[in-house]
C-alpha cells in the first residue's frame, strides 16, 4: 500500500505523463495501489484540477481578447482621424524620417444598389445539403425506420 506522499507522487508522475502525452499512462495508473474507489477519487481530484487549469487558460484568454478588440479599435479610430484631417485639409502625402503616409484610390469594387435588377447570368446560387437531425431524432423516436440512421444512446461518466 502507498503512503500519502507516495500516492502524491505518483498522481504528479501520472499529470506529467497526460501533459507529455506519454504512453503506458494506463499502466502506470494500474500500477498504484490503493482500493479502487480512492483510484477513482485521485484521478476525479487530478481531472478537476486539469479542468481548473483550463479555465483559467480560457479567462485569460477571454480577457487578452477583449484587449486585443479595444486595441484594434483604437488603431482604426486614429487611422480614420488621419484619413479624415488628410481629406478635410487637401493633402494627399505626408513624408516624415519613418514612413509615408499617402492617399491612394483603391482598387475598383462592385456596389450592389439593387440585387433584384441584376441579370440572372450574374447570381450566384449556393446550396447546403445536410441530414436535418432533429427531423430524423423526432421520426426515430415516434418509431418510423429512416434508412440510414438509428438513434445512439451513449454512457457517460458524470462527476457532481
Amino acid at each position: 500500500m502507498f503512503k500519502l506522499y507516495e500516492l502524491s507522487d505518483a498522481m504528479n508522475q501520472v499529470a506529467a505523463m497526460i501533459e507529455e502525452g506519454a504512453e503506458g499512462l494506463e499502466d502506470t495508473l494500474e500500477s498504484l495501489d490503493g482500493s479502487f474507489q480512492d483510484k477513482v477519487e485521485s484521478i476525479i481530484k487530478l481531472m478537476r484540477s486539469k479542468a481548473a487549469e483550463r479555465d483559467a487558460i480560457d479567462e485569460e484568454k477571454a480577457r487578452l481578447d477583449k484587449r486585443s478588440k479595444a486595441l484594434d479599435k483604437q488603431v482604426q479610430w486614429l487611422h480614420d482621424y488621419v484619413e479624415r484631417e488628410m481629406l478635410r485639409t487637401n493633402t494627399t502625402e505626408v513624408k516624415s524620417a519613418l514612413f509615408k503616409i499617402k492617399l491612394a484610390m483603391n482598387p475598383p469594387s462592385v456596389n450592389v444598389l439593387n440585387q433584384a435588377e441584376i441579370p440572372v447570368q450574374f447570381i450566384r446560387t449556393n446550396i447546403t445539403v445536410a441530414p436535418d437531425k432533429i427531423a430524423i431524432k423526432e421520426a426515430l423516436m415516434n418509431g418510423q425506420i429512416v434508412p440510414g440512421c438509428e438513434i445512439k444512446q451513449d454512457l457517460k461518466l458524470k462527476v457532481k
